[in-house]
């Protein structure tokens, strides 16, 4: 009787564990994977997250086009944006390699006089582990507010960190 519950508590873990093994290579090595992770993002912060086309995985990277967020207050758009990741495991972490975004639009609404609570979505976006931004690259800068426009035609590039809610510029 003790061999039976042994192999089955065996068999249990080990089911666990590959169980475990499937949905991360799902998540990390295909396409659907990242489509899910991009709902999950819209369903835990307050607005809308959008993306019209979704191509390639987080392991060797990921290229969205038509993204789309928006809140009560703000709009966010940017025409292409292409994502590399990696996790690691000792220390845990999450390391976005590349972030390039271009032609990105920042709209203030006319509709609404409250102003983005950006430390709420960060929040939202928080995670047990360090997330840590190596290259982020943003081409094409508009920023609307009401009637008035400004345009950034330079590239920004900087190193940052996000870590216990707190984004900041990492120094070399």
């Amino acid at each position: 009787m003790k061999k039976r519950t042994g192999l089955w508590l065996l068999l249990s873990t080990l089911a666990v564990l590959l169980s475990a093994i499937v949905t991360w290579s799902w998540l990390i090595y295909t396409e659907t994977g990242a489509r899910w992770l991009i709902n999950r993002l819209d369903a835990g912060i307050d607005g809308t997250v959008v993306a019209s086309e979704i191509s390639g995985d987080l392991a060797s990277g990921l290229l969205l086009q038509g993204i789309k967020f928006e809140d009560r207050s703000t709009r966010v758009e940017a025409d292409r944006m292409q994502l590399a990741l990696n996790i690691d495991l000792l220390p845990p972490g999450i390391r976005l390699q590349l972030i390039d975004v271009h032609s990105l639009t920042v709209s203030r609404l006319q509709e609404s006089n409250e102003p983005t609570d950006w430390n709420a979505v960060l929040a939202a976006l928080s995670l047990p582990v360090p997330l840590r931004f190596e290259e982020l690259r943003i081409t094409g800068i508009e920023i609307l507010k009401a009637s008035t426009k400004i345009d950034i035609d330079t590239i920004l590039s900087y190193t940052l960190e996000l870590n216990q809610g707190i984004l900041r510029k990492k120094t070399a």
